[in-house]
């Protein structure tokens, strides 16, 4: 038997409102302004400098999407088949559907105070949702979820352990 638990994201409005704002401004000057600007007297050179100037506004604006698409409707979505997790992250572009069936250990983490080899971060939450739910395979943290409150990642985590 199949049980699936979808977690949504905790979307951060300022930058789904600038986000949008900024896709806006990208789409108007790709469709408006480089068309224009690009403009010559050959065919051929006014097509191939189009092409070169639009593509760096293209692929701000595929980051900008990237980010914008995951952060206002984006989906963890686990997946559990006997022994195995399968973690999907819908509405996350480029990413594919990963399997997890060896774990040693799957801990709460609290990330409250992140510490690494480069950096020590304080990450700070009105609600309090600064954990992640880890899995540890061969003594490497594999963050699945993150930034849950302590209820919601219990909550995972019991559904994980059933």
């Amino acid at each position: 038997m199949n049980d699936i638990i979808e977690v949504k994201n905790r979307p951060n409005w300022l930058m789904t409102i600038f986000g949008a704002i900024t896709l806006i401004i990208i789409t108007f000057a790709i469709v408006v302004i480089i068309p224009l600007a690009t403009v010559q007297e050959t065919y051929f050179l006014s097509i191939l400098s189009f092409l070169i100037s639009v593509i760096p506004f293209l692929l701000f604006f595929v980051i900008i999407l990237y980010l914008g698409l995951w952060n206002t409707f984006g989906k963890t979505i686990l997946e559990k088949k006997g022994n195995e997790i399968i973690v999907t992250k819908k509405w996350k572009l480029f990413s594919k559907s990963r399997s997890y069936s060896h774990m040693q250990k799957i801990i709460i983490k609290n990330y409250k105070i992140e510490k690494s080899g480069y950096y020590t971060r304080y990450n700070f939450s009105l609600g309090g949702a600064v954990n992640s739910i880890v899995f540890i395979i061969n003594s490497e943290e594999i963050r699945i979820i993150d930034w849950l409150t302590e209820k919601r990642a219990k909550d995972i985590l019991r559904f994980i352990n059933d």
